[in-house]
């Protein structure tokens, strides 16, 4: 009993100091979530715009690796950006700027009704971004084939 009453100790301890780490601050001074640092100035899961090789710019997801996967919507006009599975990757190096206002959310892959999801346990990421929040020359894939029809 003694020793499960030290190894609760430890435990507790141990959540005690995560949560102690669990907000550094910004540039700004406002608490921001520790993440992994993907490279010196992005964090993982950051949305940024990047350079495209046209002049103009594109938004992507910064990834663990610290390459960024560029999104895209399912519909002409969407605030809904998930991620443009026909694209490569691209370098960290491409990105201008962090976009701040963004609202995390997930969706079923599938629907949770499709035969790669059938019991609906399967979800990804989706990011929610008011076109106001990115610059006038970020070029927004759609892709139709990425809605789900539930």
């Amino acid at each position: 009993r003694r020793r499960c009453c030290e190894m609760m100790e430890r435990v507790s301890l141990f959540v005690l100091a995560g949560a102690a780490l669990a907000f550094q601050p910004s540039s700004l001074g406002a608490p921001r979530s520790l993440r992994v640092r993907a490279t010196q100035d992005l964090a993982e899961y950051d949305i940024v715009e990047y350079r495209l090789s046209d002049d103009g710019l594109g938004v992507g997801a910064v990834l663990p690796n610290g390459k960024i996967q560029p999104l895209c919507v399912w519909s002409d006009g969407g605030k809904e950006f998930v991620w443009d599975e026909r694209a490569e990757p691209v370098d960290p190096e491409l990105a201008v700027r962090v976009v701040d206002d963004v609202w995390p959310s997930t969706r079923l892959v599938d629907g949770g009704l499709g035969p790669n999801n059938p019991h609906g346990e399967e979800s990804e990421d989706v990011y929610v971004i008011e076109r106001n929040a990115l610059s006038d020359d970020t070029k927004v894939v759609v892709d139709t084939a990425r809605e789900v029809w539930w």
